[in-house]
């Protein structure tokens, strides 16, 4: 890590970008500072406008991370209502509208509302003057498309602070435990919040009512274990909950000791890691991964960190096999800049993880990747020329770069997630995209327009007409690719091909600017560009398209391994 935190959140984003934002230093004053985890290391992010904890932090986008409220100190007695949106093509952070009021130990859950993806803000505390701090039991929401904020004409049952939550259904939030009020001496039960039918109800309460515990979901079941009970005592119960019935379980297993504030993370095969934690006031190395079972009969695993941990994050990678641990503090109080991946922890695997500090990095000898992509047939066409060409040149060797060929999807709402997969998998050091354009040649485009505007509709149905790519970002972006070079190759080749000022309106354009925003602009960019293709059979055959295909993008590779720090020049 770049800075030693604890205390902070962690956001995952497609491809295994993880943003951490500000915690605790280590002389226990608030950070502002942001860092970004891809490409299996740490990278400086730039900061919040202030220093923060106790905030909240939700994808907002594919690319973006919404920072909401918290406090200013340690003790806090600053709270603040800003909001900050962190864009990880930009590498910055801009403000976000503001809170209704500040707020601090709140949660904060991507969820629906009248079929629009919102942000809910929900319980927590505030201070004011003359008033002190207070217990909140309103909810705001924020619309993830428009970004605005508004407080709902109904409230919470109790603020929940230091408790829990997780969406059951589309708009309906459960919420678990914490405490009812600043103080903390009387304990939180259960309510479900239904954000469409505008209420808050209570439901069967825990059997053991509990505050910073874990929360997650075991094989479509909600799980707490763990925490601290109304006497400050630390637990090792868990609990199961039953959605038909609104009523909870004892789980026949415990945790392999008592402890509060360990962190949940859900994995593959529908299992949760409940990582590190306090027990008696010393940070734990205990992983306890409960698997998946009958009702209430989950059985765990347990293995242990490198370092115990309180304070710290825990994401899981793309495919929920391995976790990343980032930060906290140590069994000595000590705050700590380094983090683990515990690998192995896929559910039923026999044995205990292997778990090594930092990122696994690519092994020695593998050769770097430029990733080419095409989108599949879609509306009258049966085939489509990007994909054909883009197949093609799948696991050719050029000046030491080795083409991955990806199949993206015609649509708006998955295309980004999608090439952020392959991203995160490959981390390519150049990205190429084909997409089907006018008949006559290769159009190598030059520039990349933030604004959607087509009747066309996507596979899924949808049609955006005058919609940014990107709110709030600039209007174009220049490829970051050498047009000029590869058309000169081109038509060296006597291939037809120009250079075009406009990828249109539709997906292509769409995800063209996205790539740039996305990979091209941070502190470690990727250069990124794109390309049409023209229809099957006009002018080119499906083998002469290939062949013409496969010039610009030795052209390109040609290019890169020309930068710094790139391969030495090979076949």
């Amino acid at each position: 890590m770049t800075t030693a935190r604890s205390q902070h959140t962690a956001t995952a984003l497609p491809g295994d970008v993880i943003v951490l934002a500000g915690g605790l230093d280590s002389n226990g004053a608030a950070l502002a500072a942001l860092e970004v985890y891809r490409g299996g290391s740490f990278h400086a992010a730039g900061a919040l406008s202030q220093p923060s904890l106790a905030h909240t932090a939700t994808a907002l986008s594919p690319w973006e991370v919404l920072i909401a409220g918290g406090q200013i100190d340690a003790a806090g007695q600053t709270l603040h209502d800003r909001t900050a949106i962190f864009d990880t093509g930009a590498g910055a952070a801009r403000p976000g509208p503001p809170l209704a009021q500040p707020r601090s130990g709140h949660l904060a859950l991507a969820s629906t509302l009248g079929g629009r993806p919102v942000v809910a803000f929900l319980g927590g505390w505030t201070r004011t003057a003359g008033q002190g701090a207070t217990a909140l039991v309103s909810i705001e929401v924020l619309d993830a498309a428009l970004l605005q904020l508004r407080t709902l004409p109904f409230s919470t049952l109790e603020a929940h602070i230091d408790g829990a939550a997780v969406e059951l259904s589309p708009g309906r939030i459960l919420m678990v435990g914490g405490y009812r009020d600043t103080a903390r001496t009387r304990l939180a039960g259960v309510e479900v919040v239904d954000l469409g039918a505008g209420q808050a109800q209570p439901v069967a309460d825990l059997a053991t009512p509990r505050a910073r515990m874990s929360l997650g979901w075991v094989q479509g079941q909600v799980v707490v274990a763990g925490g601290v009970d109304q006497a400050g005592q630390g637990l090792d119960g868990a609990e199961v909950h039953d959605a038909g019935s609104s009523t909870w379980g004892r789980a026949a297993w415990r945790l392999s000791t008592a402890r509060s504030e360990a962190r949940a993370a859900e994995m593959a095969g529908g299992a949760l890691a409940l990582v590190g934690g306090l027990a008696g006031g010393a940070a734990q190395a205990a992983v306890d991964v409960a698997l998946p079972g009958a009702s209430t009969t989950h059985t765990t695993r347990t293995w242990q960190l490198i370092a115990p941990r309180s304070g710290h994050t825990v994401t899981a990678l793309a495919g929920g096999t391995r976790l990343l641990i980032a930060g906290g503090r140590d069994a000595r109080g000590r705050t700590l800049a380094d983090s683990e991946i515990l690998d192995g922890l896929k559910a039923g695997l026999p044995g205990g993880p292997a778990p090594a500090t930092a990122a696994l990095p690519r092994g020695p000898g593998a050769t770097p990747v430029i990733l080419v992509t095409g989108f599949g047939p879609f509306a009258y066409h049966a085939r489509n020329s990007s994909w054909e060409a883009a197949s093609a040149l799948d696991g050719r060797l050029l000046h030491g770069y080795r083409v991955v060929a990806r199949l993206m999807p015609v649509s708006y709402r998955r295309v980004g997630p999608e090439m952020a997969r392959a991203v995160g998998e490959l981390h390519p050091a150049m990205v190429i995209g084909l997409g089907m354009g006018d008949r006559g040649g290769l159009a190598i485009e030059t520039r990349a327009t933030n604004l959607v505007d087509s009747s066309q509709r996507d596979e899924d149905g949808e049609e955006r007409l005058g919609q940014p790519v990107v709110a709030g970002a600039p209007y174009t972006f220049d490829s970051r690719l050498p047009t000029t070079e590869m058309l000169g190759a081109l038509q060296r080749k006597g291939y037809s091909g120009w250079l075009s000022p406009s990828a249109q309106g539709f997906l292509c354009n769409y995800i063209f600017y996205w790539l740039v925003h996305t990979y091209s602009l941070g502190p470690s960019p990727i250069p990124t560009g794109f390309v049409h293709t023209p229809p099957p059979d006009d002018p080119y055959g499906e083998q002469e398209l290939a062949d013409a295909t496969l010039v610009i993008v030795e052209e390109a590779a040609r290019w890169r391994a020309q930068q710094p720090g790139q391969p030495a020049p090979g076949p």
